[in-house]
């Protein structure tokens, strides 16, 4: 999905074939939840990887097209959250530095 388009195919198998979306979820979830104890998603790994991009520091645009959004305010308002904790991140990096004035 790196051009923003969804198709069928998500990864490839063990012996080269392509995987679709959907078994690799279903694959995705059942071995989480036996080998870790927990419900994990490619939705999931999808809001992780933007969470990652975010706190390094990835613009909001480039996260936009990355995702495939059609606007940096759809990304914007799905990942609220995410920049919502950056902007507490921010203001206690800020308060610390004033702390050492």
């Amino acid at each position: 999905m790196i051009t923003g388009f969804r198709n069928d195919y998500f990864v490839m198998g063990r012996r080269g074939e392509r995987m679709q979306y959907d078994a690799f979820n279903k694959y995705l979830r059942e071995n989480a939840m036996r080998i870790l104890d927990r419900k994990i998603s490619t939705h999931i790994l999808r809001h992780t990887h933007v969470a990652l991009m975010a706190a390094k520091g990835v613009p909001l645009e480039v996260l936009s097209r990355r995702l495939g959004h059609g606007s940096s305010k759809i990304t914007r308002d799905i990942y609220f959250h995410i920049t919502k904790d950056l902007q507490t991140s921010d203001a206690n990096l800020i308060d610390a530095i004033a702390s050492d004035l």
